[in-house]
């Protein structure tokens, strides 16, 4: 008996828009669910209190931009953009990178297709920026969304961050070419 392949994801059938003041609870919401200790599988309160101020000064701020997936009655996820630092800058092939960062969507609607369509919109916007390629990383502590970079269309590891989350926490990169 030949195996079954793994099930296609759903196609997201929400809003993809700008990240508005008034989504912030709900947002919170996201990184309650998101941002958790992988030892005592909490949620790390002062991380997710940083993310939400990142997000608040985005909305007077060039720097940052932010984008939720929605469903009429929730939102389901959030991812932000922003200029690369210098090491992850170093992972760059082109001369106009942009950083994907805090991509988190509820964990019970994870292949409903809402973190590859909030994916798929930063790029359109980073393109319209005049940004030539996406680059990011993620930590061990999301180890499980790993698979999820590796099978993005056009993402492809470009290297290593060595204990850029502490010593032993090494952070894979993936970029992409717009």
């Amino acid at each position: 008996m030949d195996p079954q392949p793994p099930p296609e994801p759903e196609r997201f059938n929400g809003t993809i828009r700008p990240l508005r003041e008034q989504d912030l609870p709900q947002v919170r919401e996201v990184l309650m669910r998101g941002v958790i200790d992988s030892e005592t599988e909490e949620p790390i309160i002062d991380e997710i209190e940083q993310i939400l101020e990142d997000m608040r000064k985005s909305f007077d701020s060039d720097a940052r931009d932010f984008l939720v997936a929605e469903r009429p009655d929730k939102i389901l996820g959030v991812v932000g953009m922003q200029l690369p630092g210098d090491k992850m800058r170093d992972f760059a092939k082109t001369k106009r990178p942009i950083e994907l960062i805090n991509l988190f969507v509820l964990p019970d609607t994870r292949r409903a297709g809402a973190g590859s369509s909030l994916v798929a919109v930063l790029e359109s916007k980073a393109q319209e920026k005049g940004f030539t390629e996406v680059v990011l990383n993620s930590g061990p502590r999301y180890r499980k969304a790993w698979k999820f970079y590796d099978e993005l269309p056009g993402y492809r590891r470009a290297g290593i961050l060595t204990d850029h989350y502490g010593p032993g926490n090494d952070a894979p990169v993936w970029n992409k070419v717009l």
